[in-house]
């Protein structure tokens, strides 16, 4: 399955396309090359039936008869910080408007 806001190689190969919100009209995070991760704010509506990643990650999982529990991105953030070493401690309020930096030593 492909998750994402735009047809390119890795979608052509995919069996299952989701339509995800281009970053500029979701709320989220990316992490850049230097490993800080920086948080994004919606700007626009989605286009058509796009939704934010975390939004059809939920879906999905209501689909299959279970639940993330997750109603808004920051606590889909949360569930990674909980379970990816790199990203522990790490929330939106301590992201903040200048990022912060993932740990290398928990591999990013």
């Amino acid at each position: 399955a492909y998750i994402g806001a735009g047809r390119n190689a890795t979608s052509e190969w995919a069996r299952y396309v989701l339509p995800a919100a281009a970053s500029v009209a979701q709320d989220c995070t990316y992490t850049n090359g230097a490993g800080r991760v920086q948080r994004l704010r919606r700007a626009v509506h989605p286009v058509g039936d796009a939704r934010p990643a975390w939004s059809l990650v939920e879906g999905l999982a209501t689909s299959l008869g279970g639940s993330l529990g997750f109603e808004r991105a920051a606590q889909a953030f949360s569930s990674l910080a909980s379970a990816v070493p790199a990203f522990a401690g790490m929330s939106y309020s301590t992201v903040g408007l200048s990022g912060q930096v993932a740990s290398t030593d928990a591999g990013i």
